[in-house]
């Protein structure tokens, strides 16, 4: 298993249309922590935009997701219908 070290940190609120974190993965990035408040969907990649249905499922209160990114990539995330909260999105590097 790889050992991360935590960088940048933000939040995202969950609403009913698709929303972008605040700037693309930064240079010595490699991987994300998401954690959410709320069900919701979340896409990654240099233009995301996540779909209900049709974009990766994140539970409130489930143990913390793990998913590799590239330089440039961000997240787009949506929540699930009936959903509110937050998506907590750290970054991660080695």
């Amino acid at each position: 298993m790889s050992t991360f070290r935590l960088n940048t940190a933000y939040d995202i609120t969950l609403g009913a249309a698709s929303a972008l974190g605040p700037a693309p993965m930064l240079i010595g990035s490699r991987a994300l922590r998401l954690v959410s408040t709320g069900n919701c969907y979340v896409a990654i990649g240099p233009n995301p935009v996540a779909v209900v249905g049709a974009s990766t499922l994140i539970l409130a209160g489930a143990t913390a997701t793990f998913v590799t990114a590239a330089i440039g990539d961000q997240i787009a995330v949506i929540r699930a219908t009936g959903a509110a909260g937050v998506l907590n999105v750290t970054e991660l590097t080695h």
